[in-house]
Parts: C-alpha cells; structure tokens; sequence
C-alpha cells in the first residue's frame, strides 16, 4: 500500500500528540514534514520522530514538500485560512476544532471543500470515534432507549490545562468554539438533527467575604 504523506502544521501540547500517532500508530501514513514557529518544536520533531524536513512557514512548507495532506493543530484563528490555502494547493486536509472561528470564515471553508471534493476534507470531532460515545450512538440508533429529545452534556477539562486554557483564550473564539463545540457536535449526532433554536441564562455568582 503506498503511504500517504503528511505535513503537521504546530507542535504544542495537542499537536505532539497528532505526530506522535501519526508517526507511530497510523498504518499508511507517512509523517514527512512538520511546521512550527517555536523552533523547540521543530528541534523536537527532528530528534523525536526523525522528521527531515521542517519549515517555520506554512506557505513555504505547502510550496516545497512533497505533501498528500496536511494535519493542522494551530490556533484556531488560523484553521480557515489554513485549510483553504491546503485545499487549494490540491492537498487533503485534517484540521482540529473549530473549522473558523465566526460564520463567514466557515461558509468560505465549505465552498473551498465543495470545489474540491476529489479532495478530503476533516474536522477533527474525536467523541465520535471514542468508544462509549459510539456505544452510546448505537443504543440510541437500535431504538433501545426509545427517542431521545434532549442531551445534557458536561465538559471538564484536568486543572493541569488551565494556565494553557487562559493563555489560548484570545485566539480561540471563546468557550462555545473552543470547548463546547464538542457538545453541540455530540447533540447533533445523538440526535440526527440540526439545531433550530438557542437560548442561554446567565447566572450572576454573588462574592462571598
């Protein structure tokens, strides 16, 4: 089987991880490039899973290396323009949540996928291939729980990622994109429809002294 060969764009805490299957894990892929502009990260590229070929640019790596696809674990901020700037360029692209981080940057990314549908295009959903999840899609597509009209879901990340979750804050286009995207992936597919209305409630937290 011929191997599929990927540039990973950004190396921090979620990225690593991404190269390290990528690398060791994935059968068929082959990670040949690697991107970053933190050059400690493309020094642990080199030394820890033996990429040769690195690039602090993303423009640069798209024009020299010998690509399939490209797997993009920057900020989120950048996955729209990434994305379309790797389809164009005739790759196939694995971008982590969120695809944009407002409507418009969304709607461009769909046309750019649509005009190049000979290419595949992924956002990285990971509760939809976790196990109990799946499981739990399954009972409800047998029928076992009968219709199901309302999911509660609750998110909660360890203490150790708080720093890094305050820091990612401003490029991250806020809790519902960064976080809770998940959960309104996660209802949209137990529940096999799509979303018609949306209310919020803001409960005011009194200081205690």
């Amino acid at each position: 089987m011929e191997s599929v060969k990927i540039g990973i764009v950004g190396l921090g805490r979620l990225g690593k991880r991404h190269a390290q299957n990528l690398r060791y894990k994935v059968v068929g892929a082959e990670l040949k490039a690697a991107c970053s502009i933190v050059p400690e990260e493309l020094t642990w590229a080199e030394k820890e899973l033996g990429v040769n070929e690195t690039y602090k640019d993303y423009e640069e790596m798209l024009e020299k290396a010998d690509l399939d696809a490209v797997f993009l674990v920057t900020t989120s901020s950048m996955h729209a323009e990434q994305s379309m700037m790797a389809l164009e360029g005739g790759l196939h692209v694995f971008t982590e949540k969120p695809m944009g981080i407002n409507l418009e940057e969304c709607r461009k990314v769909e046309d750019a996928a649509s005009r190049h549908d000979d290419k595949l295009f992924f956002v990285g959903f990971v509760r939809r291939f976790d196990p109990s999840y799946a499981y739990a899609k399954k009972l409800i597509d047998e029928g076992a729980i009968g219709e199901p009209f309302l999911v509660r879901s609750q998110t909660v990340d360890l203490d150790e990622y708080a720093e890094f979750q305050v820091n990612f804050v401003p490029t991250s286009g806020g809790i519902f994109l960064d976080c809770n995207v998940h959960d309104i992936d996660l209802a949209r597919w137990f529940l096999g429809s799509e979303v018609k209305t949306v209310y919020s409630r803001v409960k005011h937290i009194k200081a205690i002294r």
